[in-house]
């Protein structure tokens, strides 16, 4: 084919298919425009020391243990499965302390309550954490001292409790009625004992404290970070640059992350960072992920390009159409029928 036809061809498709040409142009110049606004993913590690509050969210997942003497289910806790290390059959002696009646595995108090070991460090397990968000947060000394979990999704949370041989007895309180299940009696395997479901304020997020705590570990993967810290190190693995951070940081990744927090009196500090593939970092709601200017450069001038050739393409189409329309050609006339289009 030669140079000639192949003009004539392509000319004779945009005259037929202009309208299509200028939409497709405008679409194409929009999609750039959207992808140069959007950060490309970062990877990054994020440690903080000093944490008073932690929030994983989106598809949270994970687990949670805590060594405490204490679990409390206070006012609006919403609903907590809480698993007792004594045996299924130990359920109607259990229940009847709190005037309740056992169904399937357990039975419900609708009232705020406490577990207590006494003086004794136990183990508290959340094996299997599925949430839309799971916060922890350090409480003052002056307010007991612990953490307080709150966990707010479809799934409600299961709290497990982990007997050692030399703990004593373990006492349930309630607001009015008392329980208590001596140690002979708590030989149940963890998570397979009687299961009482806390629910004191059904509609509200679950949330239970622990306190008169030595240690605790919480293995979580999300999409969303935030932590309040004292100080934190937002380490770019690109550039190796370390950026200091302070205050409350966010954090989104473009893909699920992992991260190990440990409590040791009195806040909580992440084991190795956080590693991630962020596409925003901010920090007291500043961002600090400044990787598109940096990176791509003429990323920025794509978005005003792309607006100022839609606009150019339209005026275009709107001329061409006008001009098409101005150039029908008038109606003919036959002298014995009439005028015809």
């Amino acid at each position: 084919m030669s140079r000639r036809s192949a003009r004539v061809l392509v000319s004779q498709f945009l005259r037929e298919n202009f309208v299509l040409a200028i939409v497709s142009a405008v679409a194409a110049g929009l999609a750039l425009g959207a992808a140069a606004a959007i950060h490309p993913a970062e990877s990054v590690n994020l440690s903080a020391q000093h944490i008073s509050r932690l929030e994983v969210t989106t598809a949270a997942t994970g687990t949670i243990t805590a060594d405490a003497t204490q679990l409390q289910l206070r006012g609006a806790t919403g609903t907590v499965h809480m698993v007792l290390p004594a045996p299924i059959s130990a359920c109607p002696q259990v229940a009847g302390a709190f005037h309740a009646t056992c169904s399937g595995e357990g039975f419900m108090v609708t009232t705020p309550f406490t577990v207590d070991w006494g003086t004794v460090v136990q183990e508290f397990v959340l094996p299997d954490v599925r949430a839309e968000k799971v916060v922890l947060t350090t409480r003052a000394p002056q307010l007991g001292g612990g953490i307080q979990v709150t966990v707010i999704g479809k799934q409600v949370p299961r709290v497990c409790l982990r007997h050692d041989a030399r703990a004593g007895s373990l006492t349930l309180r309630s607001v009015t009625d008392v329980a208590t299940i001596p140690a002979a009696l708590a030989t149940a395997p963890l998570c397979e004992g009687v299961v009482i479901t806390v629910a004191s304020n059904a509609a509200g997020p679950s949330g239970f404290t622990f306190q008169g705590m030595t240690s605790a570990r919480a293995a979580l993967e999300g999409h969303r970070l935030t932590v309040a810290a004292q100080s934190s190190t937002l380490t770019l693995r690109s550039t190796s640059e370390d950026k200091p951070l302070s205050g409350e940081v966010e954090m989104d990744s473009d893909g699920p992350f992992d991260i190990t927090a440990t409590w040791v009196s009195p806040d909580f500090a992440t084991d190795q960072g956080v590693q991630a593939y962020a596409t925003t970092v901010k920090e007291a709601g500043a961002e600090r992920l400044d990787n598109v200017l940096t990176r791509y450069p003429w990323s920025g001038e794509i978005g005003p390009l792309a607006a100022a050739a839609g606009t150019f393409l339209v005026g275009l189409a709107i001329k061409w159409l006008l001009g098409k329309r101005r150039k029908r050609p008038a109606p003919r006339t036959h002298p014995s029928r009439g005028t015809h289009p």
